[in-house]
């Protein structure tokens, strides 16, 4: 972690900032009607990104309690996931600071 909030700081510090245009160039736009139909498609990449998942591993949890497995059977998979998770995770990161 500490390892990232280093190389962040770096690329921060040889960060360009650039901006030829003025916020007050932007007019606001009245959506009317379409602002109650855009809302929810806006909601959509957190229902399926972080709302779903997190149902799905509630519910095999419930399902799962009802099995007879025990909780060494269950660690060896669990750290699996934490190290490739981690792993990508480092590798997205370092290739998005390239650009």
């Amino acid at each position: 972690m500490f390892c990232n909030i280093y190389i962040e700081s770096k690329k921060k510090n040889e960060a360009r900032y650039f901006s030829n245009s003025n916020l007050s160039d932007y007019k606001r736009i009245d959506l009317g009607i379409w602002r109650w139909i855009i809302f929810p498609i806006t909601l959509l990449p957190l229902c399926f990104g972080f709302i779903l998942p997190i149902a799905v591993l509630v519910y095999w949890l419930i399902i799962g309690m009802g099995e007879d497995f025990g909780f060494a059977q269950v660690i060896k998979p669990a750290i699996n996931t934490i190290i490739i998770s981690s792993v990508s995770a480092l590798f997205i990161t370092l290739v998005l600071f390239q650009y």
